[in-house]
């Protein structure tokens, strides 16, 4: 499993704010995608250990054919799943042409308990659209809401503008 340590301080009263967001990320070269996802989900969950994640991350090579959240939580139980389709997944074997990739995201004070996928013109608009839904539908938040942000975009889009919105909110 890996580990990211998440430092943020918090004004006022002036203190810092700890968490540790685990991860565990699994990898099959199945072709059929639904029972890549399954052995992909496996893997994942048994690289985060002890615990349960809060969210999954899935990304297939092939258009599934059969529901993928269901295949996840089949495997993880019940997390919130974001993903979509790609041409190659990088692994430590290289590009992969065919599998699925699943990534399990948890934290004990429930950082990454949700998704928000948004829609956009270029990936600034969509940064923006999903920034202000994290701001304004977070009624559980007991502090400024932080975030992994995951853009997925067609070929040619240019990525450098897709925090700069959430650094404005």
């Amino acid at each position: 499993a890996y580990s990211v340590l998440v430092t943020e301080t918090v004004v006022p009263p002036l203190r810092a704010v700890r968490s540790t967001l685990r991860v565990g990320v699994g990898f099959s070269p199945q072709p059929d995608p639904v029972w890549s996802v399954v052995q992909a989900a496996a893997i994942a969950r048994s690289r985060f250990g002890a615990g349960r994640p809060q969210l999954a991350l899935v990304l297939t090579t092939r258009v599934p054919t059969g529901d993928l959240v269901a295949a996840v939580q089949t495997e993880i139980g019940p997390v919130s799943a974001a993903g979509g389709g790609t041409s190659g997944l990088f692994t430590e074997h290289g590009l992969e042409r065919t599998g699925s990739i699943v990534v399990c995201l948890g934290s004990a004070d429930g950082a990454a308990s949700g998704t928000v996928m948004a829609p956009g013109l270029d990936l600034a608009d969509a940064g923006q659209a999903a920034a202000r839904v994290m701001l304004a539908g977070w009624p559980f938040r007991a502090h400024y809401p932080r975030g992994i942000g995951i853009a997925l975009a067609s070929e040619g889009m240019p990525a450098r503008d897709f925090l700069e919105p959430w650094r404005r909110l």
